[in-house]
């Protein structure tokens, strides 16, 4: 005990001078006297230190360790916070992760670069910020997710538990039944004529003989024992409770990526459209096209200590581009004015070519997709994102009326796709600028404003294979009537395709949601699963209609094809419908396997009752393109249903809903991780059988330990 309370303080206990900008002028201060809204300043002198509170970037990159937080032992870089789309958005660090550098993170790289928010107008502050990364401290204490994870070691979530409940119920029956004896003896010795002394005596001996106070010391060291053993199978636990409640779960919640399939993508090629058609995959990238800029270009990757650092799809697709990148701080003379340039990427020698990065659009969960402005021989837009994302910020001209058809064609055998898109004249009449820009009003553009009306270019296909030991793992919780449920941001098809392959479903149903809000099912025969989904056209409502009178499709109880219809404008015909479903799935004994998307699961919930949610949510065994906070409502409703959950995920997305299961392992070889209350050190699924057979024993040792002392 000893020990941990040692690690536990030195995990607290750091302190260390900060650079920090007050009052007109740069102050040296000690970290425990940061305050919210004090401007800190890094640099070199920072490397490898630890970053008290949690900042905000607002100047310049860094890259830096935080798998204290997320569990990813891979090196995460923080971009300046852009200029909001949205007048008076407030700044949320879930949201807005990839700008934040969170409490207990570590700094491995700082790249001081101008800001959008200090312009030529304060010459004097940046003259003194040109030298530094400069950050907002936004939380501090246990505010920060430092002072998280910290209290949630020290005070973890209660979880209600029968056992201790029924237990505590035991103990206040004999409690009440050993006051009564205790009288009863006191009155009889009383008028036996005993010795007051001995009375009292004799009569406490029933508080050791009915309470045993021996009890709850006993199933803490079964605990303890647990812990220890789960540790020498390098499986951390912050909440020793949670042991008990691993023994007790009955639905088992899964990631996809990472976690059921390998945590690396291989890239198999591309699939460019050029002249009115698809040119089909091509495992090489043909020089001199779009396709091939876009995979050498836009991407977060950074250098640090002469390697790739990045998400493992960017590095992945860069390196099979042959390119190579260069971070130097230089600038390119454009237009009389000079632009820092973010990263340099360069073709192979024998085709000499350089592309300039002049600013970034992090990949963003919510929006899926993530966009870079370059300069070749003029500036341009690059955009690569989801199917579905990409497809809404085209211009429909340039959509061809194959493209459901093809990706849908890659996701139904098992690939991932990416969709690639492009700007061009970017200053001309309605682009994005007015005129040619100058770096401040480049670093000024917002999102919203780059991202649109650009031109389809083609597709990326990567292959995610299976994980070698998910199998007999889904096959052997299967054994043990535990169900298994995927949670993947993944593509519908391509989730669908992986729980195939597991053998976890057999007859799928997929619901899934129009761009109008229509939310519709069609059932996925494995031969007929394409041909079935192709044949509905995102743009094409008649289709959609078609499909919902023939199927028993779900209509929302507030429309959005345009017209004002409201709830008493539908009629019974729609709600029978809706009621039949249900009927087939429960009266009739139809055996289905439910897989929603999140955006299905949106419709649902803004347009239908928290019953119908409830029914969908308990007879679904896939989940895609769900977003992080889809995980965690998933995860909640389940155990409102009186479920107890598990999760298993990379940690990456899925700290949500770690955080909300009874039991949530990441697969992180951090020993603290603020992310879960279990870590696998070996980052293996293998250990979530050893977490759930280690459960079954403790509960068998409580068990049995209750009933030798009450016997």
């Amino acid at each position: 005990m000893k020990v941990e309370e040692e690690k536990l303080r030195k995990l607290v206990k750091t302190s260390r001078k900060c650079k920090v900008f007050r009052d007109g002028g740069l102050f040296d201060i000690e970290s425990q006297y940061l305050v919210v809204g004090d401007v800190l300043l890094l640099d070199n002198s920072d490397v490898h230190s630890q970053i008290i509170g949690d900042l905000v970037v607002i100047s310049g990159e860094c890259i830096c360790d935080e798998s204290s937080h997320t569990g990813d032992a891979t090196p995460t870089i923080k971009t300046p916070l852009p200029i909001s789309a949205k007048f008076g958005e407030n700044f949320n660090s879930e949201k807005h992760k990839s700008h934040t550098i969170y409490g207990g993170s570590s700094i491995l790289q700082v790249n001081p670069k101008p800001s959008q928010y200090i312009n030529s107008n304060t010459l004097k502050i940046k003259d003194i910020f040109e030298n530094y990364v400069v950050t907002v401290v936004v939380a501090t204490g246990f505010e920060s997710a430092k002072g998280e994870l910290f209290r949630s070691i020290m005070y973890p979530n209660p979880i209600r538990f029968n056992f201790y409940q029924d237990a505590a119920k035991f103990m206040l029956i004999m409690t009440i039944v050993v006051i009564l004896a205790f009288f009863n003896r006191v009155v009889q010795s009383l008028g036996s004529g005993t010795d007051i002394w001995s009375i009292i005596d004799n009569s406490l001996d029933l508080l050791t003989v009915i309470v045993p106070p021996a009890l709850p010391l006993i199933l803490n060291i079964g605990v303890a024992i647990s812990m220890n053993r789960l540790k020498k199978q390098k499986i951390n636990c912050l909440d020793p409770q949670r042991i008990e409640s691993a023994g007790r779960i009955n639905i088992m919640c899964w990631d996809k990526t990472g976690t059921l399939t390998s945590s690396t993508l291989q890239y198999l090629g591309s699939d460019e459209f050029k002249e009115g058609r698809f040119s089909g995959l091509s495992e090489t990238s043909n020089q001199g096209n779009l396709l091939e800029n876009i995979q050498a270009c836009c991407h977060g990757i950074k250098i640090l200590n002469n390697e790739i650092v990045g998400h493992t799809l960017d590095v992945e697709l860069f390196r099979a581009s042959k390119w190579t990148i260069k971070q130097e701080k230089i600038n390119v003379e454009l237009h009389e004015s000079s632009f820092p340039v973010v990263v340099t990427a360069a073709k192979p020698l024998d085709q000499p070519s350089i592309i300039y990065t002049l600013r970034r659009f992090d990949f963003d969960s919510h929006l899926q997709r993530n966009s870079v402005i370059v300069y070749e021989n003029d500036l341009m837009v690059y955009t690569k994102g989801s199917p579905e994302s990409i497809r809404h910020i085209c211009n429909p001209k340039s959509i061809p009326s194959t493209y459901n058809s093809t990706y849908l064609n890659y996701t139904s055998r098992g690939y991932y796709v990416l969709a690639c898109a492009f700007r061009k004249d970017l200053y001309a009449k309605g682009g994005c600028f007015t005129s040619f820009p100058t770096p401040e009003t480049l670093n000024a553009a917002r999102r919203d404003q780059v991202e649109r009306d650009l031109t389809f270019a083609g597709f990326l296909i990567f292959k995610n294979p299976l994980n070698p030991e998910a199998k007999a793992i889904i096959s052997i919780l299967k054994e043990a009537k535990i169900k298994s449920v995927i949670i993947s941001g993944d593509n519908a098809m391509t989730t669908i395709h992986t729980a195939r392959e597991l053998e976890m479903i057999q007859k799928p149903f997929l619901i899934d949601c129009d761009k109008n809000g229509n939310v519709f099912y069609k059932e996925l025969s494995e031969e007929k699963s394409l041909k079935d989904l192709t044949k509905i056209s995102a743009d094409d409502n008649s289709c959609i209609l078609k499909a919902s009178m023939d199927d028993m499709s779900f209509r929302p109880k507030r429309s959005t094809i345009g017209s004002s219809m409201s709830v008493n404008d539908l009629t019974d015909v729609e709600n029978r419908r809706l009621e039949d479903l249900i009927r087939s799935m429960t009266e009739e004994g139809c055996d289905a396997d439910l897989a929603v998307t999140g955006a299905a699961l949106d419709a649902l919930s803004q347009s239908y009752e928290d019953s119908l949610i409830e029914w969908v949510i308990a007879r679904t065994k896939i989940y895609a393109r769900a977003k992080p906070h889809h995980k965690t409502l998933i995860i909640e409703k389940l155990i409102r249903q009186d479920n107890c959950v598990g999760m298993c995920g990379d940690g990456t997305n899925d700290s949500g809903a770690l955080k909300a299961a009874h039991v949530g392992i990441a697969l992180s070889n951090a020993e603290t991780c603020i992310i879960s209350p279990f870590t696998s050190g070996r980052l293996s699924i293998q250990d979530v059988l050893l977490l759930l057979a280690e459960g079954r024993c403790e509960l068998e040792t409580s068990f049995t330990s209750l009933k030798v002392f009450v016997a």
